[in-house]
């Protein structure tokens, strides 16, 4: 046993190069955290048997059912099986998708998380999985030319493409010329602009500059949308099975959908992407209760006889795995740095914690709150622990999830439908607010009334210069016709002076009273809440609290979610305003900095207002009223919030940024 010193030395080193900092993986093809390879490998071993034969047999129709509970080991699962295919030179695409929101767009929203995968870059290579994909397609382009007595070096592009046209009958053509384009250009922003124009489509100018007709998406009904995503999503299976390169698509999150007429929208694409697209595997991740009570019951019977032909289980951690994960991961970050006696002092620590039946995720999140672990400090008893737990734990899910989002910008598109989710559970914080949604063609409208206050957003995303003059003119004749109402335009769009009308209605506006939000800096907190919220939604949170554990719900967020500020709005209610300046009592700069320490020592970095004042008094020397607190947060809103609390008692916060 370690004594005091070394125990406090080794606890140092590990909050240093904590090991278990995170418990979400990354994708697939960019994990390299350590795997227990023993853990689930019969489920491993049946989807690698699927892959295979997928790529001998890549029109017949197959599926994969995965039941487990979140964090039970999926993504090193699927790293596992891509590695081990790649040692074999069996090349596949991985594809993941996330939470489905809108049962009008699957198929389009599937379309586009297919091309974000394919732009990704497996580790071990410089070529992305389009690059790789492409390879593949005219490399046996080659070997069936050389196999039928031709020279492949003798012919020429357009031979190609009239051989390749008809190895695939009924590949749409521009989806072929796309290919053709691809192949011949080494420029990577062509590359990006064919990908675009396949995934999501190209303004006018750029679709001509490729010799490609105008893809206007965004003018689309939803229904044509689907049509036009279910065509290009058609040839794409044709390509992958000319190449007997099998996609697997793994569905995640799928817990999260409550909404009937959404599940049965995924079951058809389901269907489509077994019966209709030649070369894909489909494998659906879920808990067994949300497939049984939730899912099942709202499909087909078709695709749920498909899919339980290959259902496998995902077991939990028995004892001996638990450990050994813990010391997997303690080994590889302390490489020849005495890992052992790391290993030793935290698992004496988590004995009498560990049990089997725990998943990796949590074993991974005991291990780290273990880390944090002050046992010489003693408890505040004004503090309520699993309050503030949940809390933190929520302030650190939100905060990986923006940072995924900010490391890879890319990869997250703009998407009306999670913009407005995440606007909704943001105002909902708050507790009095109405809010409705409207859907009006190109806009996404939310209305929202509270204590006596009314408040309007448009929601718009575009790549279409003119499609955001609509929005900017409604607003501005709300804002002419209900001056008293707030009016916000919410786009990623960036109008700019270059694009004179669309610029003229914006100052047109903003001089009415109009606000305009989100850029590059503030939309990996849109997304971030968003993302925060589908992994809240499919139980993917867990809050090891000593009251017990469990998984978080919507109502474990609020409070933290209270103190964001995706919008600097004043939704508190007016006060009367004072006839004479409030005079501080002393300089703003020592105040700002008394308010920062205390603020920063307390749990949530949140503290009501009278404890606040309290607090200035006893540790600080500063004797401050409450209206004199009160206007020099408001004086702040940058560094300072201020916010009520469920029981309407008022709170001072720091900005989470």
């Amino acid at each position: 046993m370690p004594d005091i010193n070394s125990s406090i030395r080794i606890q140092q080193e590990l909050r240093k190069n904590n090991p278990f900092m995170s418990s979400a993986s990354a994708m697939p093809w960019d994990n390299n955290t350590p795997d227990l390879e023993q853990l689930n490998r019969p489920v491993s071993e049946e989807i690698e048997q699927l892959i295979l034969y997928k790529r001998r047999n890549p029109s017949v129709p197959v599926a994969g059912l995965i039941l487990g509970e979140p964090g039970s080991g999926k993504t090193h699962m699927l790293t596992r099986i891509l590695r081990k295919l790649r040692k074999h030179d069996k090349y596949s695409i991985f594809v993941t998708v996330k939470t489905f929101v809108n049962s009008e767009t699957v198929t389009y929203n599937l379309l586009s998380e297919i091309f974000l995968s394919l732009r990704q870059h497996h580790s071990s290579e410089t070529k992305s999985q389009f690059d790789m994909l492409v390879n593949e397609i005219f490399e046996t382009y080659k070997e069936r030319m050389e196999n039928e007595g031709f020279s492949s070096a003798s012919i020429t592009s357009s031979d190609a493409k009239k051989y390749l046209a008809q190895a695939m009958p009924g590949i749409d053509k521009n989806v072929l010329k796309c290919l053709m384009l691809y192949r011949s250009t080494s420029d990577k922003d062509i590359k990006w602009q064919i990908l675009e124009w396949l995934s999501s489509g190209l303004d006018d100018e750029d679709s001509h500059d490729l010799g490609l007709p105008f893809r206007d998406v965004d003018s689309m009904t939803d229904a044509k949308r689907e049509e036009e995503a279910s065509k290009i999503l058609f040839s794409l299976g044709l390509l992958l099975a000319y190449a007997h390169v099998p996609m697997i698509i793994c569905f995640d999150q799928l817990d999260g959908m409550k909404d009937k007429e959404l599940i049965s929208a995924w079951g058809n694409m389901i269907s489509m992407l077994m019966n209709d697209l030649s070369g894909v595997l489909p494998l659906c991740f879920v808990k067994f209760a949300t497939w049984s009570s939730v899912i099942t019951p709202a499909l087909d019977p078709s695709v749920i006889q498909r899919l339980n032909l290959h259902t496998m289980r995902m077991k939990e951690c028995s004892l001996a795995q638990e450990k050994l994960l813990i010391h997997e991961r303690v080994a590889e970050a302390f490489k020849g740095s005495n890992s052992e006696e790391k290993y030793y002092w935290l698992i004496t620590r988590l004995e009498k914690i560990l049990k089997p039946g725990f998943s990796p995720r949590m074993v991974i999140e005991l291990a780290n709150k273990e880390i944090f672990k002050d046992d010489d400090i003693l408890p505040d008893p004004d503090v309520d622990k699993d309050k503030s737990e949940i809390f933190k734990t929520i302030q650190n899910v939100y905060k990986e999830e923006c940072s995924k989002i900010k490391s890879q910008p890319l990869s997250w598109p703009p998407n009306v439908n999670q913009l407005a989710i995440a606007l909704e559970v943001w105002l909902s914080s708050h507790e009095g607010f109405e809010v409705t949604r409207y859907t009006d063609k190109r806009l996404l409208k939310i209305r929202a009334k509270y204590k006596a206050k009314e408040f309007a957003f448009y929601i718009v995303i575009s790549k279409i210069a003119y499609l955001p003059i609509g929005a900017l003119k409604q607003g501005k004749k709300l804002l002419e016709d209900s001056p008293d109402i707030q009016c916000f335009y919410i786009s990623e769009r960036e109008i700019k002076p270059k694009a004179p009308k669309s610029y003229a209605c914006m100052m047109e506006f903003k001089n009415s009273g109009g606000h305009v939000i989100l850029d590059e800096d503030t939309r990996s907190e849109w997304y971030g809440l968003f993302l925060l919220v589908s992994r809240i939604d499919n139980g993917d949170v867990d809050l090891l609290l000593d009251s017990g554990n469990r998984t978080a719900t919507r109502d474990d967020i609020k409070e933290f979610v209270k103190t964001l500020t995706l919008i600097n709005i004043d939704i508190e209610p007016a006060k009367k305003k004072s006839s004479k300046p409030v005079v501080l009592p002393v300089k703003p700069d020592v105040l700002g900095r008394a308010l920062l320490d205390i603020l920063n020592d307390s749990p949530m970095q949140i503290m009501a207002v009278v404890k606040v004042i309290e607090f200035l008094s006893d540790k600080k020397g500063i004797k401050i009223s409450e209206v004199e607190l009160e206007a020099f947060v408001k004086a702040n809103p940058n560094v300072f919030k201020l916010f009520t609390s469920q029981n309407d008692e008022l709170l001072i916060g720091l900005v989470n940024k």
